[in-house]
């Protein structure tokens, strides 16, 4: 007897999905501040320590998130493989 394996754990399952709409929230475009002084939230979201708006252009370039990111997606994709090895393994011992 084969041992059943929960849905979500079954790698080589394909389930077809409905397609769901998300609802994005909408974020308020501007944020205020102390006396009622109102800020773009963009903007607002970047302070320099001295707690001076820094302009967008003057912002710190952030090229080490996409080395990480260009790593994690390596790892996920050698993943997928191994997935994909294991399921063309366990469909070739049904047959």
């Amino acid at each position: 007897m084969k041992k059943k394996i929960h849905p979500v754990a079954d790698y080589c399952r394909i389930e077809k999905k409905e397609k769901t709409e998300k609802i994005k929230k909408s974020k308020r475009k501007y944020k205020k501040v102390k006396n009622n002084i109102v800020i773009p939230r963009v903007i607002s979201n970047y302070k320099n320590p001295s707690n001076k708006i820094v302009s967008l252009e003057a912002r710190q370039p952030l090229h080490d998130i996409e080395i990480i990111n260009y790593n994690k997606f390596i790892e996920f994709n050698k993943f997928l493989d191994k997935i994909e090895e294991h399921c063309k393994n366990e469909n070739k011992s049904l047959k």
